[in-house]
C-alpha cells in the first residue's frame, strides 16, 4: 500500500515537472519570436533609414544637377547678351563710313577691271571682267572686310575673310555677238589675297608704297601731297584700288 502511494506521488509529480518544462519552453519559444520579431522589425528599419538616406542623396544630387544646368543656362544668356556684336564693334564708324562706297581696280590700260560695293559691316559684292574682241571672261564674287586694328590716324589693317566666287566657272553664255565666259579668280583677289589695308582720304602719299600708287591713278596724279579718297592695298600681291566716284 505504501509503495502504491509513493509511486502515485511519484507520477504527479513527473506530470507536474513536464507541465513545467513544457510552459517554460513555451514560454523560452514566445521569447525567441518576440525578440526575433524585434530584430526582424530593426533590420527593416535600418534598411528604410538607408533607403531613404540613398533616395535623399540622389534628390540631393539631382537638384544640384538641376541648379548646375539652370546656372550654365544663366551663365550663357548673360554671356550672350554681354559679348560685343558686330555693330558694337569699335570700327563700326568705319564699316558705316565704307558702306555704299564703290572701289575700281584696273592697269588703266585694255579692257579688264575689278570694281566692287561695300554693303553692312564690311561685306561687298562686285564683278570682274576682261573683254577680249567678241570674247568676254567674267567672275561674280562676294566677300567681307574684317577691320583688324589701326595702324595711323590715316590707315587701318584689314583681313579678307569669307571670299566665294559666286558665279558658275566654266560656264558660258552667248549674248548677241559676245560669248561670255565665267572663270574662278578675279584680278584684285587672286588666291593668297587675305591682308589689306584701308586707307583714308588725307593719307600722305609718302607715307603709302609705290606699288599702290602706280595702281591708282587719280590718287597718284592728283595735285595734293596726300590722297584725296579712300583706298585699298593687297598686301600680299601689291595691287592698289581707289575709289570710284560715279
Amino acid at each position: 500500500m505504501m509503495y502504491r502511494k509513493k509511486s502515485l506521488w511519484m507520477l504527479s509529480l513527473l506530470v507536474l515537472l513536464t507541465a513545467c518544462g513544457s510552459s517554460q519552453e513555451n514560454t523560452t519559444q514566445e521569447v525567441t519570436q518576440e525578440e526575433t520579431q524585434v530584430e526582424i522589425l530593426e533590420e527593416t528599419e535600418e534598411e528604410t533609414v538607408e533607403i531613404q538616406e540613398e533616395v535623399s542623396t540622389d534628390d540631393s544630387e539631382d537638384s544640384d544637377k538641376d541648379t548646375e544646368s539652370v546656372s550654365e543656362a544663366t551663365d550663357e544668356v548673360q554671356a550672350e547678351e554681354t559679348t560685343p556684336t558686330e555693330t558694337d564693334s569699335e570700327f563700326q564708324w568705319l564699316y558705316d563710313e565704307l558702306n555704299g562706297k564703290s572701289f575700281i581696280f584696273s592697269s588703266g590700260a585694255g579692257a579688264w577691271r575689278t570694281s566692287f560695293s561695300f554693303l553692312d559691316n564690311g561685306e561687298f559684292s562686285g564683278v570682274y571682267s576682261d573683254a577680249n574682241g567678241p570674247e568676254v571672261m567674267v567672275s561674280e564674287f562676294t566677300g567681307r572686310f574684317d577691320i583688324q586694328e589701326e595702324v595711323d590716324e590715316f590707315a587701318y589693317q584689314l583681313d579678307l575673310i569669307n571670299f566665294q566666287v559666286t558665279s558658275e566657272t566654266g560656264k558660258e553664255e552667248v549674248d548677241g555677238d559676245m560669248t561670255i565666259t565665267y572663270v574662278d579668280e578675279p584680278h584684285g583677289f587672286q588666291s593668297g589675297s587675305s591682308e589689306f589695308e584701308l586707307y583714308l582720304p588725307y593719307k600722305p602719299k609718302d607715307q603709302v608704297s609705290e606699288e599702290y600708287l602706280s595702281w591708282v591713278y587719280g590718287q597718284a596724279n592728283n595735285e595734293h601731297d596726300f590722297l584725296n579718297s579712300f583706298g585699298l592695298y593687297n598686301v600680299n600681291h601689291q595691287f592698289g584700288m581707289e575709289e570710284l566716284f560715279n
